[in-house]
């Protein structure tokens, strides 16, 4: 019995260390992989009118935003979706989105260009502009977009991270 428990000990205890070490390193990357050089975080949660269009229109457009570089601007970059409904804006289907971004700031507004709605298949370029920090509800979607989807009736939830 004692043979066993010295075995258990001499595999176990080494497995130990190295799990501890691979899960530290791990998280480290990780870790520095969401934000953490990043000047703003930006999450938008925005819903077109339903049927504003007709019968079974509408849609949303999700988007997390990291923003890097200095307080007056810098670049970054986006990713989320957006599913539309038989509307203007765009296709009608659900959409991956993700890209590059640039942006500025006046110090109080945070202008963000170089986001694409729609996919490959119905590109929308649309510029964004948030508070430089907290919370914005809105139902004017042209206070966060430009158009077209700016000039389409709906609500928008926004929040800034500094």
């Amino acid at each position: 019995m004692r043979r066993i428990r010295r075995a258990l000990l001499m595999v176990l205890v080494p497995g130990a260390v190295i799990a501890a070490s691979v899960s530290g390193a791990v998280g480290a990357s990780v870790a520095q992989a969401y934000g953490g050089g990043a000047v703003h975080q930006v999450e938008i949660s925005a819903n077109v009118q339903p049927n504003l269009f007709g019968p079974g229109t509408g849609g949303g457009i999700w988007l997390w935003i990291e923003l890097d570089g200095s307080q007056s601007g810098g670049t970054g970059d986006y990713t989320g979706s957006d599913c539309l409904h038989r509307t203007p804006i765009g296709g009608t289907r659900a959409f991956a989105d993700s890209g590059d971004v640039d942006w500025t700031s006046d110090g109080t507004t945070i202008t963000i260009t170089g986001v694409t709605i729609g996919g490959s298949e119905a590109p929308t370029p649309v510029t964004i502009t948030v508070p430089e920090s907290g919370h914005l509800s809105t139902n004017d979607l042209s206070s966060v977009f430009s158009a077209p989807v700016g000039g389409t009736p709906g609500t928008a939830q926004v929040q800034v991270a500094p």
